[in-house]
């Protein structure tokens, strides 16, 4: 799935970012894989506000920018990625 700059609003993919977006997708596949990195999204906070009123929210909100950082390298390899991890979190908070 090759996005052209026009489709996106930013510079077109080079063959290494489109080498970089292979590898992420292969590593997708890995159900593991994509348990650590819903792991990291929740360490980073991506689903918590970071706002505490004080300097700790700004140290919050840098991980949760980080998170984001993440959560947009995996919609750019493969935005099915994500669904199956939420749907996976779902389920397990359900049991």
């Amino acid at each position: 799935m090759d996005k052209t700059s026009s489709e996106v609003g930013g510079p077109a993919k080079t063959k290494t970012d489109k080498q970089f977006d292979d590898r992420l997708f292969n590593l997708l596949q890995n159900e593991d894989f994509r348990d650590y990195i819903w792991h990291l999204l929740e360490r980073g906070q991506m689903f918590q506000t970071t706002f505490t009123g004080n300097s700790n929210g700004f140290f919050q909100e840098g991980g949760r920018n980080s998170a984001l950082m993440i959560l947009d390298e995996i919609n750019q390899s493969d935005p099915d990625a994500f669904i199956k991890m939420m749907q996976k979190s779902t389920h397990k908070n359900k049991d």
